[in-house]
């Protein structure tokens, strides 16, 4: 016998190793979210299934809003679905998918395509976050794992400076962007510098960018099931100076 059916697309069966409740939701080893499927409390033994794909309720904070077609994330400290543009940390929450349906204040759930990535070939921008690079340590991840599904060619990181850096705070505010890999790679660096894009608006380029590369540059490339994340790894002098950088990456997906 060559083949044998297991069970349908976006189930997964694993063995318990905790309690865990019907409807429970967490990220599997490969960064998808998934649902414990059954409406009993699996015991440590029991074989658990988990849902990966299909359209989900999640239960979000009452003064939370969303518009139809807007990234959702788990916020596994708090179990709730929040917008990306919450204080998201990469090492604990997670992407979850596309909501399907605007949620207004006052609701108590958001309806998502769970896992659904918006991209699937050609040019990949990633979600955009706000560094504030006078105190925000905070992993933040820009490109879901889930969104990876056949590997990335980065093209370039960019900054655009939404509060001007004080002076004297020249290579500092330094945001990185790596992979998820268990080791992360580092990706590229983005660098204010006093002389030039310190002032709002200006454009920071992370280095190592394709856009604009030389004949003979190294492409710096992301395995398939890995996201990329970003980080202030060098804060402005004192904790307090201002700068902020809106930061986004774009990549070919490799089809």
């Amino acid at each position: 016998m060559e083949s044998k059916f297991v069970h349908d697309d976006g189930e997964i069966q694993m063995i318990a190793t905790d309690v865990i409740a019907s409807g429970e939701v967490r990220q599997l080893l490969d960064g998808r979210a998934a649902v414990r499927e059954g409406l009993q409390a699996a015991a440590i033994g029991d074989m658990a299934t988990w849902i990966t794909e299909g359209i989900f309720k999640f239960a979000s904070a009452s003064a939370t809003t969303f518009a139809k077609g807007t990234p959702v994330v788990w916020d596994a400290s708090a179990n709730l679905a929040v917008p990306f543009t919450a204080a998201i940390n990469a090492s604990e929450d997670f992407y979850l998918g596309i909501a399907v349906a605007a949620k207004v204040a006052t609701e108590l759930d958001v309806t998502v395509d769970l896992n659904a990535v918006p991209y699937q070939t050609g040019v990949l921008q990633s979600m955009v976050f706000e560094f504030v690079c006078a105190t925000d340590t905070t992993v933040h991840t820009l490109i879901p794992a889930a969104w990876n599904k056949r590997g990335l060619v980065i093209l370039g990181a960019y900054g655009l400076v939404t509060e001007a850096f004080a002076g004297g705070s020249q290579d500092q505010g330094i945001v990185t962007i790596k992979d998820t890999a268990t080791s992360p790679n580092t990706i590229c660096t983005l660098t204010p510098t006093d002389g030039g894009a310190d002032s709002l608006n200006d454009v920071v380029a992370g280095t190592n960018p394709v856009l604009g590369a030389a004949t003979g540059a190294a492409v710096i490339s992301v395995a398939a099931g890995l996201g990329v994340t970003g980080t202030v790894t060098q804060v402005v002098a004192g904790g307090s100076a201002a700068g902020k950088l809106r930061v986004f990456v774009l990549a070919a997906t490799l089809v």
